[in-house]
């Protein structure tokens, strides 16, 4: 697990404490993006995870070399956060103190548990190889997370 700068932690702590779903037009945006399999993987995820995943996604779309495989990654970047839907003082306890309970494990792991509901479903090969980082586009999707 990468080092996250703290800014970045409390914009992502602060978005994780409403649960309103994204828009319709946010929502219709994003699923513009995705197959239906990828869809049905990016309905799992709680409506914090899915406004903070647009938010990168337009982030991306915004990037000189980005497309619509790399939008479509990062929309599904944090797909495997959907396997806990953990609390927000938990998804803190996790990030600062470690993989100290199973669940805190499981949120560590979430990149892994996300590319396992991916390759379920049959999201394109090009999804699941940027956000396993072994396609040079990994680092749009990861710069934009940070961001």
């Amino acid at each position: 697990m990468t080092r996250r700068r703290p800014l970045h932690l409390l914009r992502r702590t602060a978005e994780q404490t409403g649960q309103r779903p994204p828009s319709s037009d946010d929502a219709a945006w994003a699923e513009s993006w995705l197959t239906s399999a990828e869809a049905s993987i990016f309905h799992r995820m709680s409506n914090a995870d899915r406004r903070h995943s647009i938010a990168v996604a337009r982030r991306v779309a915004c990037h000189d070399s980005s497309d619509a495989v790399t939008v479509a990654a990062a929309l599904l970047h944090d797909a495997g956060k959907a396997v806990d839907d953990l609390p927000v003082w938990e998804r803190i306890g996790a990030t600062c103190l470690g993989g100290r309970r199973a669940r805190w494990r499981r949120y560590l792991d979430h990149e892994r548990i996300g590319i396992s509901f991916l390759l379920e479903v049959g999201a394109r090969p090009e999804v699941v190889a940027i956000l396993r980082g072994t396609d040079t586009r990994h680092h749009i999707v990861m710069a934009a997370d940070d961001a």
